[in-house]
């Protein structure tokens, strides 16, 4: 027989009974106040009221100034921290007041009333013993075209403050190696650096995108620098050197500043060649205004020897710029012994003249291959590798 329970009579509770009761369900309710039961995980969880409130931190920092010559170092500085937050407390939840003490670095002595170099170049770039880190301060200027070397207030030029150092005292024969195409190709130009003898001059072309990385990375390597600028070849517009190229088509103005925005696009070179201007560097007219640019700017002029009766290294010697000629191009046949013969040529032209300069292309690993070994046949020879600054003005014009 089936039980009624809800016609069953409920027996009185009494009020002892009924005030321990509530006083237990007081307690439960209490602690619910402080954690909450994850109803899908089961995992006891902190209550958010009871969370640490955000963090307030206060810093204060002054920057001691420094020369600009100098390498950036990392500063010793003292912080001190207080907390009142209960142990175990996040870090990132606490309330912490910061004070950080003056960034003063050790045995720094106080700079001259220099003026500052470009934000851009405060980078912490450790040289090569002896290469001069750039911008140097006095040998830069703002312009309308950006950042540009210029002769110091005590007549330096940024030719001979950028300059490797060389030993003027050493009277072997002298050869520079100059290699292009750099800047473009991170491989390449990775390569080139790390392999070639340091002594081998670098030019840099001013479109790549990270060309300041690549030239502080070959001056770190004690690598002498110079700009590669774009100027007309025969056969334009058919071969286009790309963006900002120097035209005969062009008036003088408008060449200045196309040459100017190539030359603001990182510091530190010593001089500009042109590995294309066929066309432009055989004509005078044309040629004369990038040779006073780099008079008026302390800068040297490689020709290229690009163009078969260049104007460019003779009007450079009348108008009293310093310059360098290129002897041979090593690799216009990139094939090893090809690459061999020339390089002896260099050899017999620097016993003969007392100096040599050859040009070769990062493009071509042959090229590479062949100087690497080449170089250290040197020193049995009585030659020496020299930097294209050691060069300078030594070659007749031709």
């Amino acid at each position: 027989m089936a039980r009624d329970f809800s016609r069953r009579k409920r027996s009185p509770v009494k009020p002892i009974i009924l005030g321990s009761v509530l006083a237990v369900a007081a307690v439960f309710a209490g602690a619910g106040a402080w954690i909450v039961l994850d109803d899908e995980t089961g995992v006891v969880a902190e209550a958010p009221a009871a969370r640490t409130p955000p963090v307030t931190v206060a810093v204060a920092v002054v920057d001691a100034p420094r020369p600009a010559s100098q390498s950036v170092t990392a500063p010793v500085q003292t912080v001190a921290a207080t907390s009142a937050v209960p142990a175990g407390a996040p870090p990132a939840e606490a309330e912490v007041a910061v004070q950080t003490a003056a960034i003063v670095p050790a045995s720094v002595p106080t700079p001259p009333p220099l003026p500052p170099p470009p934000p851009e170049a405060a980078r912490a770039v450790v040289l090569f013993p002896g290469l001069t880190p750039a911008p140097q301060p006095g040998l830069w200027e703002n312009t309308a075209n950006g950042q540009l070397p210029r002769v110091g207030p005590n007549g330096q030029t940024p030719w001979q403050v950028y300059a490797r150092p060389f030993d003027w005292a050493d009277f072997r024969p002298r050869i520079a190696i100059v290699i292009g195409g750099l800047g473009m190709s991170a491989p390449l130009t990775q390569g080139s650096i790390e392999r070639l003898p340091s002594p081998v001059t670098l030019a840099f072309e001013p479109l790549g995108e990270r060309v300041v990385n690549w030239v502080d990375a070959a001056r770190r390597d004690g690598h002498e620098v110079i700009l590669s600028v774009p100027m007309e070849p025969v056969g334009y517009p058919r071969i286009d050197p790309g963006p900002n190229t120097l035209l005969t088509l062009l008036n003088p103005a408008e060449n200045q500043r196309r040459l100017e925005t190539a030359m603001a696009k990182f510091p530190g070179y010593v001089g500009i060649t042109t590995l294309t201007g066929s066309r432009l560097t055989a004509s005078t007219e044309h040629v004369r205004p990038v040779v006073e640019v780099l008079r008026n700017r302390g800068l040297i002029l490689l020709d290229a020897r690009v163009a078969d009766r260049s104007a460019a290294a003779a009007l450079a010697t009348q108008m009293n710029v310093p310059r360098a000629l290129v002897d041979t191009r090593i690799d216009d046949v990139p094939v090893a012994g090809l690459i061999d013969e020339n390089l002896a040529s260099l050899e017999r032209a620097a016993r003969q003249n007392g100096v040599a300069v050859g040009l070769g292309f990062a493009e071509n690993p042959v090229t590479i291959d062949r100087i690497v070994f080449w170089a250290e046949t040197l020193e049995a020879k009585g030659i020496v590798l020299a930097p294209l600054t050691a060069v300078v003005n030594r070659q007749p014009d031709r």
